[in-house]
C-alpha cells in the first residue's frame, strides 16, 4: 500500500518504474502550498465580541481566521457560555497558494506580527493589542514539511480526465496499490483520503483472492 505524496514519490529511485502513465502523473501533478497558523491567547477576545465558532474571511495575507467550537461545553455544563476569560486556541490564519509562499518566506517572528496586525483588523482593536493575549504560537507549512513538500494536490486544467484513474490503479500486476487525497475525486480534504483507503483496503482483498487461486 502506497499512501505517500506525489512530491515525495518525486524524490524516490522507483525499481522497476511504474508504468508510463503512473510515471508521468508523478513528474507532472502540481501539489498546491498552504498554511496554518495557530495562536494560543490567555482569553478568546473574539467570544467578546460575540463570535462563538465559524470563520472570518478576508482579503489579506492570512486569509482565514477560524474560531474554536469548545465554547459550547460551558453551556453543557450549566455554567452559561462566559468562556471569553479562559485561554482559547485560535486558528489565526489559514492560507492557500502565493499568500502561503509569501508568509512562509519570512522569519517567524516577523510572520507572527504580520498575523498580529491583520487581525487586529479584522476585529477592529487598536494596534498591539494582541501583543498582550498571544501567549505562543505554532505555523505549519505544507511546502517546507519533508514527508510532504506540498498541501495537496491540484489538477491543472485537462489533468483529471488526463490522470485521475492512473493516480489510484495498481502496479506491479496489482499488487501495489495507491491511497491518498492525491487519488481521490475528493483531493484536498480529509474525507477523500479516507475514502480512498477504504477503497484501496478493498482492492487488496479482492486481489489477494485473486493471486491466491490463480497459484
Amino acid at each position: 500500500m502506497c499512501a505517500v505524496p506525489i512530491p515525495v514519490l518525486k524524490s524516490m529511485v522507483i525499481q522497476p518504474s511504474f508504468a508510463g502513465k503512473k510515471s508521468q502523473v508523478i513528474r507532472e501533478v502540481y501539489y498546491e502550498n498552504a498554511q496554518k497558523t495557530l495562536f494560543l491567547c490567555k482569553e478568546r477576545f473574539w467570544e467578546k465580541q460575540g463570535i462563538r465558532g465559524g470563520s472570518s474571511f478576508t482579503d489579506g495575507v492570512i486569509e482565514v481566521v477560524s474560531y474554536p467550537q469548545d465554547y459550547n461545553r460551558s453551556i453543557t455544563k450549566g455554567k452559561g457560555n462566559a468562556l471569553h476569560d479562559k485561554r482559547g486556541v485560535l486558528l489565526a490564519s489559514y492560507n492557500i497558494g502565493e499568500d502561503a509562499y509569501a508568509l512562509g518566506n519570512i522569519s517567524p517572528f516577523i510572520q507572527r506580527e504580520i498575523i498580529k496586525r491583520e487581525i487586529e483588523k479584522v476585529h477592529g482593536l487598536t494596534e498591539g493589542y494582541l501583543d498582550n493575549i498571544v501567549i505562543d504560537s505554532k505555523t505549519i507549512d505544507w511546502v517546507r514539511e519533508p514527508w510532504f513538500f506540498g498541501a495537496f494536490q491540484m489538477f491543472l486544467p485537462g489533468q483529471k480526465k488526463d490522470f485521475l484513474y492512473s493516480t489510484f490503479k495498481p502496479e506491479y500486476d496489482n499488487r501495489v496499490f495507491f491511497a491518498g487525497e492525491h487519488t481521490s475525486v475528493k483531493n484536498a480534504w480529509m474525507q477523500g483520503a479516507l475514502q480512498s483507503g477504504m477503497a484501496a483496503a478493498n482492492d487488496v482483498a479482492y486481489y489477494s483472492m485473486i493471486h491466491k487461486y490463480q497459484r
